[in-house]
């Protein structure tokens, strides 16, 4: 195959033809030869060593490389060259040692000039069922409120005890615009199982798991989940911030939160006879759900929640510095 063409099919494959970016990011990633080997992909390893007059041993060598690097993931068929999204978060969730120098920059120039962030907002509000759905914070629902299995961190994770790992978060690896910690994407069942067989993420006990939920509950991010309740079907809890994660920045983008992430049961509540109108929540909220405004009995603009735009997220009761000033309320059906 001629010099660069097989680079330039790669990125067809990916939906994006004119992708200047992508065509940077994968020149810079992989070879021409690995990327040839792609192109035969999707297969099983015994297809491919038959198809390729090669001993399957060394194809197996070669599948473990590039998935160590993101370039390959599980498929029906064995193994396959991933959609934009897996592939996004895969490579940029590898071991460090597996980051080719300016992949961020590639994938920031693909998510920003290219449009990408657009259209990923478009394509996630257009699905039938909201990609996330919101669970509270650890520690931020009253104790004496029962939790239901599929909202409560605590119940995911012990669900999920025998297999799970921690892995760097693939969208700040990529923005780099705060300063959230990265090692605290969240992972089970075959998810798990894939970051142990790449090296990308490390086991973790429920315990440590349940103390990692808690602080990047603190720390400001926002827990969510697959929309649905079967916990056991879960393979992953995802810590986001509103600047850099690719469900909530482009469901922001489109305006599209409400089609994209669904809420959890509850709202926060603001007790403004306890609060001292500091306004840190209003700067927290993720999607904008508090301002300060004039309230009666005030002579100073109090922050005030909406609840309908309020995703129940418990962010700002969490960080809130006035004690019982920022409550969390059942207000919505189960979900």
């Amino acid at each position: 195959m001629g010099h660069g063409e097989q680079f330039k099919k790669l990125v067809a494959k990916t939906g994006r033809s004119d992708s200047k970016a992508l065509l940077q990011l994968f020149e810079c990633a992989m070879t021409g030869d690995e990327a040839d080997f792609l192109l035969e992909l999707p297969a099983s390893n015994a297809d491919l060593a038959e198809r390729l007059g090669v001993d399957e041993q060394l194809i197996a060598s070669k599948v473990s490389d590039l998935a160590k690097r993101g370039l390959v993931a599980p498929c029906a068929e064995g193994m396959c060259f991933p959609d934009l999204e897996t592939l996004h978060d895969n490579m940029l969730s590898s071991a460090s040692s597996f980051l080719p120098a300016k992949m961020d920059i590639f994938w920031t120039a693909l998510y920003e000039s290219e449009g990408w962030a657009l259209d990923l907002g478009t394509a996630h509000a257009a699905s039938e069922i909201h990609l996330h759905r919101v669970i509270p914070a650890h520690g931020s629902v009253p104790s004496d409120v029962e939790l239901l299995p599929q909202e409560s961190i605590v119940a995911i994770i012990e669900a999920h005890k025998e297999l799970i790992t921690l892995c760097e978060c693939s969208c700040r690896t990529r923005a780099q615009k705060c300063l959230h910690p990265t090692d605290v994407c969240m992972h089970f069942g075959k998810s798990a199982e894939y970051d142990l067989f790449r090296s990308s993420g490390r086991k973790v006990s429920a315990d440590e798991a349940i103390a990692v939920a808690m602080e990047a509950g603190r720390s400001g991010l926002i827990p969510s989940v697959a929309n649905q309740s079967d916990i056991k079907a879960l393979e992953f809890i995802c810590f986001a911030c509103r600047c850099c994660c690719k469900v909530l920045d482009p469901a922001t983008r489109v305006d599209a939160i409400d089609k994209t992430i669904a809420p959890s049961r509850f709202v926060a509540k603001l007790e403004l006879e306890m609060c001292d109108g500091c306004g840190k929540c209003t700067k927290l909220c993720a999607v904008g759900a508090i301002v300060m405004e004039e309230a009666i009995g005030f002579d100073e603009p109090m922050p005030g929640i909406d609840p309908q735009t309020c995703i129940g997220c418990g962010v700002c009761v969490l960080r809130c510095s006035e004690e019982g000033a920022a409550v969390m309320e059942a207000v919505r059906s189960t979900v």
